[in-house]
C-alpha cells in the first residue's frame, strides 16, 4: 500500500494470488501541518477481487512432495537427516561434496538470530532415505548454555524448483516435488551442548 502524492491517492497493489477476495481493514491519520494535536481518522475497508484460492490448487499436477526432517543432534555433533522418499545417496559421499553444496546450504542461526557457517560435514548414508552425518561447527562449546535461547542447526535445500538439482537429489525426480515454501526446503533441529572441540586448540 501506499500514497501517491500526484493524484492524492491511496493505492494498493496485491503481489500474490493467495490474497484474493480477502478484506483488509486500515486506518489513515490526517494531521493538520501545523499542529500536533489536531488530526482526523478515517477508517477504511478494502476487499481484494476474486475467488478464494485454495493452496492445494497451485501445487504441480500430479506431483508427489517430498520432505525432510532432522530427526537427531547428540552432543558428539552427530545427527541424522531423513528424506520421505528415496534420495540419491551418491550426493552424500565424500567424493561428490561438490555437488551436495549445489543443493544444499547448511548453516547456524545462533541465539542472537545471526548466521554462522559450518567447518565442514561429513555423511553416512544408512538407506536411500536415511542419511547420518557428523558436523564441524566453528564454536561449538558456544551452544546449547541458554536455557530460554535456542540454537539451530539448519539444512536448507536450494533452488528446488530447477529440475537438475531436483534430479541430484531425489533418485526417481519424475513426478516428484519437494515440499516448500516459495522453492526452498528447510529442516532444522536446536543444537543442545555440544563435546566436540576438532580443529579448536590446533
Amino acid at each position: 500500500m501506499k500514497f501517491i502524492n500526484s493524484s492524492l491517492t491511496i493505492a494498493m497493489n496485491p503481489t500474490n494470488i493467495m490474497l484474493q477476495s480477502k478484506t483488509f481493514y486500515f486506518s489513515v491519520v490526517l494531521k493538520e501541518k501545523n499542529s500536533d494535536f489536531m488530526m482526523n481518522v478515517y477508517y477504511m475497508t478494502v476487499k481484494i477481487n476474486g475467488d478464494p484460492v485454495d493452496p492445494e490448487d497451485l501445487k504441480p499436477p500430479n506431483k508427489t512432495e517430498v520432505s525432510m526432517s532432522l530427526t537427531s543432534l547428540d552432543y558428539h555433533s552427530e545427527g541424522q537427516l531423513k528424506f520421505t522418499m528415496g534420495v540419491q545417496r551418491s550426493l552424500f559421499s565424500v567424493e561428490n561434496k561438490s555437488n551436495f553444496w549445489e543443493v544444499f546450504d547448511v548453516y547456524v542461526i545462533n541465539t542472537e538470530k545471526k548466521r554462522e557457517e559450518i567447518i565442514d560435514i561429513d555423511f553416512e548414508p544408512i538407506d536411500n532415505k536415511t542419511i547420518n552425518f557428523t558436523i564441524q561447527f566453528q564454536n561449538p562449546y558456544m551452544y546449547g548454555l541458554l536455557n530460554k535461547k535456542k540454537d539451530n542447526l539448519i539444512f536448507k535445500c536450494k533452488n528446488c524448483s530447477n529440475e537438475t538439482l531436483m534430479g541430484y537429489l531425489l533418485a526417481n525426480s519424475t513426478n516428484q516435488t519437494l515440499k516448500s515454501d516459495e522453492n526452498n526446503i528447510t529442516a532444522k533441529i536446536v543444537i543442545g551442548m555440544q563435546f566436540d572441540f576438532r580443529g579448536k586448540f590446533k
